[in-house]
């Protein structure tokens, strides 16, 4: 008679894998984590981070969120944003500005980045990816120093990936097990997502159309899914109507704020996706080929899993390839490889894919260690802010100005009756909104600057609202008893002859008591209080000289 076997020593075997399993995912879920953590504070608050809390100051009149005369912004992360600071700033009392209130501020979009990580494991496994290629896409996920970015700028990005592959998750349940709270999941989420990010519009068209190419497969949820897309239509309505009339908005935009756009644009956001906006040509070429390979090899291995492919694909692939082709055909194109940060995680899931397939375990690990060692010049690039110096390699991304160390030697060094002005919104935005909120001015020469910085964006009300429309600088000086100058501009390695010509005439006019440098901006500090026989030189007469 043959001994049972004993049924401890099965589970044994079943229970160390699981653990082993286990120890993978939380592992790559903490360094991820970790990785997002460092240097969360290292560069101050910048332009779009200072509009974001501009943003934030609206939410106590929320009619002013949905309102293009305030703001061209989604609400949602305003909204998130300040009632996220208010409970944090109640339990502790930091105030505004503090290390300790930027570092809270910041761990908001860092949890969601966190966030990210295990929910691009759940989307692998819901298209029926082997455990190996959802650790592996989870790691690709936690190392990328292009998610590393937005974990830690205060802006719709990080949360973009959360609502985005969450509602790819319900929408896969509802269509393949059905139920009340995946269809009541997907809706909230497409709602959330929409008031989260207008670019969200990309990938919602992308799923639908993902949903009538497996219309055969998917039949019978033809009502269920139709009346679940027209709630989440009408729910969003309010951000619908904002995205449309911001898009009529740019279409009026004479200036460009970036290169005019190149098929090859593409190639760049794919590369982007791997190494960051890293300037290491050597190893941003290496990790795009490494990337292609895996992906190419990604599809080989899904290649009886149909349903991932499309939804891989279409998902990932026609909110790029429509912007590619949408703003070749205007003058004015709003690409940024930023906007395409759920078009990456597609490709992290096709990649680990890839990589899990590898026929060999020694392969297999050699291919991941590459890509890890490949990985860390891109991380250094991230935290030193080693950038590509291409605009063209980074659109989206400016230079960081020292807004932080600007706004302490002000308060430190500030007096009665000094006029605070800026040669640019670029740093008048972020020091009064976030860092100095007391009374601040852009300064200009006469009208025709307000023109032009109403020409860069057609939207005056709100240009006055956040105060940025340029006074002349000459009607300034004469009401100041001192007038302390920002110098920053855009593209810090160009020469500003605005500014050259600005400081020449405070040189002539006023008495320098200060020039100190800062990163990305030069301040100023001038005594405009000229002897009674002197007066102040207005600036048509000085011009005419």
């Amino acid at each position: 008679m043959k001994p049972k076997p004993d049924s401890r020593a099965r589970e044994l075997p079943s229970r160390l894998e699981q653990v082993k399993w286990a120890a993978w995912f939380f592992g790559i879920v903490l360094v991820g984590a970790a990785l997002r953590l460092f240097g969360l504070t290292t560069y101050p608050i910048w332009y779009d981070e200072g509009a974001t809390f501009y943003i934030m100051q609206l939410v106590p009149q929320p009619w002013r969120l949905f309102s293009i005369e305030w703001t061209t912004d989604p609400p949602l992360i305003p909204l998130l944003g300040y009632l996220w600071y208010a409970l944090v700033e109640g339990l502790t009392g930091m105030e505004q500005a503090s290390p300790a209130s930027e570092w809270t501020l910041r761990l908001f979009p860092w949890a969601f980045s966190v966030a990210t990580i295990p929910l691009v494991y759940a989307l692998a496994r819901e298209l029926a990816c082997p455990k190996r290629a959802a650790l592996i896409a989870m790691a690709l996920t936690a190392v990328a120093p292009f998610h590393i970015y937005y974990a830690q700028e205060v802006r719709p990005y990080a949360t973009m990936t959360v609502f985005g592959l969450a509602a790819l998750i319900c929408a896969l349940r509802a269509l393949r097990r059905g139920g009340r709270l995946p269809w009541i999941g997907m809706v909230v989420l497409l709602v959330l997502a929409m008031y989260n990010h207008f670019f969200w519009i990309w990938y919602w068209f992308a799923l639908n159309v993902f949903f009538l190419a497996w219309f055969a497969v998917h039949r019978a949820k033809l009502v269920p899914w139709t009346v679940s897309q027209a709630v989440a239509v009408v729910g969003s309505l309010g951000a619908l109507y904002m995205g449309f009339a911001i898009d009529a908005v740019t279409r009026e935009i004479p200036t460009p704020w970036y290169p005019d756009l190149l098929w090859t644009d593409g190639l760049l956001t794919f590369k982007t996706f791997f190494a960051g906006y890293s300037g290491e040509r050597t190893v941003y070429l290496s990790l795009f080929v490494l990337g292609v390979a895996a992906c190419l090899y990604g599809l080989y291995a899904l290649r009886r899993r149909p349903t991932a492919i499309a939804l891989l694909l279409l998902v990932g692939g026609i909110p790029l390839l429509a912007n590619l082709t949408l703003w070749q055909l205007r003058d004015f194109s709003f690409y940024q490889h930023r906007l395409f940060i759920l078009t990456s995680l597609m490709v992290y899931i096709l990649a680990g894919a890839g990589m899990a397939a590898l026929p060999r375990r020694g392969v297999r690990w050699a291919v991941i260690g590459l890509f890890l060692v490949l990985t860390l010049p891109s991380l250094h690039s991230h935290y030193y802010r080693d950038f590509h110096p291409s605009p063209r390699h980074r659109l989206g991304v400016r230079h960081i100005v020292d807004n932080r160390g600007i706004a302490q030697h002000l308060r430190a060094h500030g007096q009665d009756g000094d006029a605070i002005l800026h040669l640019s919104h670029l740093t008048h935005i972020p020091i009064r909104h976030y860092y100095l909120p007391v009374e601040q001015h852009t300064a200009g020469w006469t009208d025709q600057e307000r023109e032009a910085l109403i020409n860069s964006f057609p939207m005056e009300a709100i240009w006055e609202n956040l105060g940025s429309l340029p006074e002349r600088i000459d009607v300034m000086a004469a009401a100041a008893d001192r007038i302390w100058l920002v110098v920053a501009g855009w593209n810090p390695e160009q020469r500003d002859i605005t500014a050259e010509i600005m400081v020449r005439w405070l040189d002539h006019n006023g008495v320098r008591l200060d020039r100190l440098a800062f990163e990305g901006a030069v301040l100023y500090l001038y005594d405009m209080r000229p002897p009674p026989e002197t007066g102040v030189v207005y600036v048509a007469d000085w011009m005419e000289r």
